[in-house]
């Protein structure tokens, strides 16, 4: 790709979605190869079985965009158009909600082990409010590879807010290469917020389809709690 076809996707996404997150939850923690793009696409159908099935919550689509601005520093932009359900029968008008902007710094580029952070910006799509809305995700992620074909990684996020409820997550995931296609990965993780530790479990799979793209398919199911969600997407690796 020609560095104006790099310039005029980098501006298009910077218009149309500002600034950036990740909506993975436990990624890996080497930053994209130096002067390339990733382009990560999902969709979320998040659900409830108490009382019958209920919609709650959907994603469609949550966009990642990353840049390897050179072998240990990347720059992230991304956003997603959801919606929530209102009440029973009834879901609110999807929206763009927020728009984020980032940077990845790997830390620790090791044969077998990795260290990076992640810091985002995120601001809220309606601006009515921006210093009460805006707020900081600072994430550490580590992998380490155990055998050729058995790895981990684990995360802890914390947002900053300017309110008193600041939120702080962790993910622990255990990937497992059945092929060298397909991936699959057992993942705990969980939310801790206004003192309440809510606990997810997550099974999911990867598939390369070719060297420049691969699926993505999940399943979580709330420990404890009655929510579950169902999760599809394309990682596209654009040179």
């Amino acid at each position: 790709m020609s560095l104006f076809k790099k310039i005029i996707l980098i501006n298009l996404f910077y218009i149309n979605y500002n600034l950036l997150q990740a909506q993975s939850i436990t990624e890996d923690a080497i930053a994209i190869e130096h002067n390339k793009f990733q382009l990560e696409s999902i969709g979320v159908i998040e659900y409830s079985h108490a009382n019958g099935y209920h919609l709650n919550h959907w994603i469609f689509p949550g966009i990642l965009l990353r840049y390897g601005l050179n072998k240990h520093i990347e720059m992230r932009w991304a956003t997603a158009y959801e919606s929530n359900r209102k009440h029973i029968h009834r879901f609110k008008r999807g929206i763009f909600n927020q728009f984020e902007w980032g940077v990845k710094i790997h830390l620790i580029d090791k044969q077998k082990f990795n260290l990076s952070i992640v810091n985002h910006i995120v601001f809220p799509s309606h601006f009515k409010n921006l210093k009460a809305d805006l707020s900081e995700v600072s994430i550490l992620i580590g992998s380490m590879q155990m055998t050729p074909t058995f790895s981990v990684g684990t995360s802890l996020q914390y947002t900053f807010t300017s309110r008193p409820e600041n939120d702080f997550n962790y993910s622990l995931a255990f990937y497992y290469d059945m092929t060298k296609k397909d991936n699959v990965y057992v993942e705990t993780f969980g939310d801790l917020f206004n003192n309440r530790l809510i606990n997810n479990l997550n099974i999911g799979i990867n598939h390369k389809i070719n060297d420049s793209l691969e699926w993505q398919a999940g399943f979580g199911i709330g420990i404890a709690q009655s929510n579950q969600y169902v999760s599809s997407g394309l990682v596209w690796q654009i040179n």
